[in-house]
């Protein structure tokens, strides 16, 4: 009987249990692998440092905003509640502004150069003993600054000093292979010779009778202020409140709390100096027009005073009070546009002056136009930074030409702005005066001096009014150059936590365990996933839904024959245990013609063949072992047997050949027929009428023929003797049969090309044997 098969492959997925039991097995790479991770992590805490977390909070002060009132002093209040205040440019700003401040990197640039933390120093031992020095090295470098400001690439130095000899050598290096400078002494100071001259010193910690290997590594200011900015954390220490905190992780708690102080104090004399130097341009500034606003003023009582003399007037105000109450809304509101004609007048003039193109624009809190005012406001700020930038950089700074071009652009639109604020001031003007000439025309019953006084006295006010407002602005920058107080108060000096913040010993140690367990997991998870071959019988039946008649053990014995007289070692119980499993799959027919195949040469087909054919014999059957691979037959040579006559010849012979002389008598009841010389023609000696013949009086004379065929991948032999075969024993080895050769085979019994097609697993690894032998063998090869 015939069975109908698919190519349906099995699901290639991994046998938990198989995994499970493949783990057990290697127990010895589990504890190998957890000792390897937890050796390195002791290594690794043996060599780390601890770090300590460093913090410090600081509270951002607010600037008093003074009031005033009454006058010209009112009007400028008025102007300042919309949005610009010449109290904003003195200080204030959010504390998002000053966090951004302080983590700047001239801020930080200006705390590496204070603390010189761009100098490392370190001395080593041996491997796990490192000491880094901060405040009490035996040993100073002492570089130009002309060259660790313009430092791109750092440099190493060491120094190793030997008491036996006296010698000092001194190597200079960057990188590991490039080596900058080398020099020896006996004794320091030592120079030397590289870039503008390197000097090496002792300091009061230095032992000269014990023997010393320092390191220094130098960098640039730029580059540790960079490399120390992503170290440090600054942040809101509350949304509620103007408090910043800072935090820092560093191995040294001294140098921790040194860098965050530091930071501080930076912090606070760059916001010291930068209020000064607005506050010194804005006096010079006031300074400079109270002189001409002095002059104007006394110029106009002058004025007044020769008036009232030339006209014998005393009292006008009293004289007129009744009239000027009525004109006093008019004169009020002239004198406002007075005086914002005048304010934006200052402002023109003064931007108008050459000498004043890269000064502060002092007075904005008296212009109508708010447009105009925040316009100024900006371009006061990029004076400023053009200003602090002066105080680093040179004239050629690609930042600095920049920021002055961007000025100058600005510039020229501000001068526009003010024009045409100017001319809107004047136009409110001429209608204010229109409107009092209007009623003027209503009083022409006073006397003319009368009106003329009024034009004199207004112009006094206008005069008085300025110089009052440029008298108190000259006193609050006199205030703000005496106060000398810090931007912000230190709520908590930095201070270092007792408990080091890393390395976390038990945390990395349980990790370590952790990684060692599952490693092992992964390798052998990742071993059956890409592993091409497979190794034992539950591979194989996960691989495929035909039957896997059994297994046969690895014959560590140097004999191919495993089954002589009445043997009971692993693999000859196996050849048994397969002989009983192949009466149950095998179709009921009583004479059965086995043949017997492989994927590739080195399986062990002829080896299968062979201990099967004496399995079934010795069970009574008779059986004949027919060796028909003609391209490489090997069952002669396992037998001892001649090859210069057999199978091919009798196939060859014209005149037909005794089949007598081609049976080869083994026990009772097992013949063999070897298959002879290899032919020039197996392929079509395969297909001869002779051998139809044969076959078929085999099958009459013997219960069981067993055919040793060619590997099907490599010829197309074995498919041309499926039409003699009642079953196909497909061979496969364990650890050498790749699994594509297992879905060939499951094609070819699909196709029809490889009849009831049934698997024999070999040379797969012997742990016991059901109940004879205990011994383990180990796999060759």
């Amino acid at each position: 009987m015939e069975e109908n098969y698919t190519s349906e492959r099995r699901n290639d997925s991994v046998d938990v249990v198989a995994l499970w039991r493949a783990i057990c097995r290697k127990w010895y790479l589990f504890v190998g692998s957890v000792v390897i991770c937890v050796g390195l992590v002791v290594c690794y805490l043996k060599i780390a440092k601890p770090q300590y977390e460093v913090l410090a909070d600081i509270l951002v002060n607010e600037d008093e905003k003074k009031g005033s009132s009454g006058g010209l002093s009112s009007l400028v209040s008025e102007v300042s509640g919309g949005g610009f205040s010449l109290d904003g440019m003195i200080g204030g700003g959010s504390v998002n502004d000053e966090i951004l401040v302080i983590s700047s990197h001239t801020i930080i640039r200006e705390m590496v150069q204070r603390l010189e933390l761009n100098k490392v120093y370190t001395s080593k031992k041996n491997f796990f003993s490192k000491k880094e020095y901060y405040g009490n090295s035996p040993i100073t470098v002492d570089v130009p600054e002309s060259m660790l400001d313009t430092l791109v690439a750092g440099f190493v130095v060491k120094v190793q000093t030997d008491k036996s000899s006296n010698k000092i050598k001194v190597l200079l290096k960057r990188g590991f292979f490039k080596t900058l400078a080398e020099t020896e002494a006996t004794s320091f100071p030592i120079k030397v010779d590289y870039g503008e001259g390197i000097v090496i010193d002792k300091t009061p910690y230095y032992k000269p009778d014990e023997k010393l290997r320092f390191v220094a590594h130098i960098n640039g200011y730029d580059a540790q202020a960079e490399r120390l900015a992503k170290r440090l954390e600054i942040d809101l220490s509350d949304k509620k409140a103007n408090g910043i905190s800072l935090k820092i992780e560093d191995s040294n708690r001294r140098r921790g709390q040194d860098i965050l102080d530091t930071l501080i104090e930076c912090y606070n004399e760059d916001a010291v100096l930068n209020k000064n130097l607005k506050a010194e341009n804005m006096l010079a500034f006031i300074d400079d027009r109270l002189i001409t606003v002095e002059n104007e003023l006394h110029e106009a009582e002058r004025v007044i005073e020769q008036y009232k003399r030339e006209n014998d007037l005393s009292d006008i105000n009293s004289e007129a009070k009744i009239i000027l109450e009525a004109n006093s809304q008019y004169r009020k509101l002239l004198l406002e546009a007075e005086t914002q004609y005048s304010i934006i007048s200052m402002v023109d003039s003064f931007l108008n002056r050459p000498e004043n193109k890269y000064s502060l624009v002092p007075v904005t809190t008296g212009l109508p136009d708010k447009g105009a005012a925040e316009a100024i406001n900006e371009y006061n700020k990029l004076l400023l930074e053009r200003m602090r930038l002066l105080r680093t950089a040179k004239d050629s700074n690609l930042s600095l030409l920049t920021l002055t071009a961007q000025i100058d652009a600005m510039r020229e639109n501000i001068l526009n702005t003010v024009s045409k604020a100017k001319e809107s001031s004047d136009i409110a003007r001429a209608d204010l005066k229109k409107q009092e000439a209007e009623f003027k025309n209503r009083l022409r019953g006073f006397p003319e001096q009368e009106r003329a006084y009024l034009d004199i006295k207004r112009n006094q006010m206008i005069k008085n009014e300025l110089y009052t407002f440029l008298m108190k602005r000259r006193e609050e920058n006199a205030m703000t150059l005496a106060s000398t107080s810090p931007k912000c108060r230190i709520v908590n000096a930095a201070y270092s936590k007792n408990k080091p913040v890393s390395p976390q010993s038990l945390l990395l140690l349980a990790i370590a365990f952790g990684v060692g367990l599952v490693l092992p997991v992964v390798y052998l998870y990742g071993k059956s996933i890409f592993n091409v071959r497979f190794a034992t019988r539950n591979d194989l039946r996960r691989l495929t839904n035909l039957p896997v008649a059994g297994e046969i053990g690895h014959n560590s014995s140097s004999e191919y024959l495993v089954m002589k007289g009445h043997s009971n070692s692993p693999v000859a119980e196996m050849f048994r245990l397969l002989r009983s499993n192949l009466q149950f799959i095998l179709p009921g027919n009583e004479k059965r013609v086995l043949l017997v195949t492989s994927s590739e040469p080195g399986e062990g087909k002829s080896f299968v063949s062979l201990n099967l054919a004496y399995a079934i014999a010795m069970t009574g059957k008779r059986t004949v072992l027919i060796d028909l691979d003609l391209r490489s037959p090997q069952i002669a040579n396992y037998l001892g047997l001649s090859s210069t006559s057999g199978l091919t010849s009798y196939l060859i012979a014209k005149n037909g050949a005794d089949e007598s002389s081609l049976i080869h008598s083994q026990t009772e009841s097992l013949d063999v027929i070897t298959a002879g010389p290899v032919p020039p023609n197996p392929s079509e000696l395969l297909l001869s009428p002779q051998l139809d013949n044969l076959m078929n009086d085999l099958r009459k004379r013997y219960d069981y023929v067993i055919i040793d065929t060619a590997p099907v991948e490599r010829v197309s032999d074995t498919f041309s003797l499926t039409r003699f075969a009642d079953a196909t024993l497909y061979v496969c080895r364990a650890n050498y049969t790749p699994k594509n050769s297992v879905f060939n085979a499951m094609d070819f019994a699909a196709e029809g090309s490889l009849k009831n097609v049934i698997f024999v697993l070999n040379d797969t690894e012997v742990t016991h044997t059901y109940g004879y032998s205990e011994e383990k063998h180990t796999r060759r090869g």
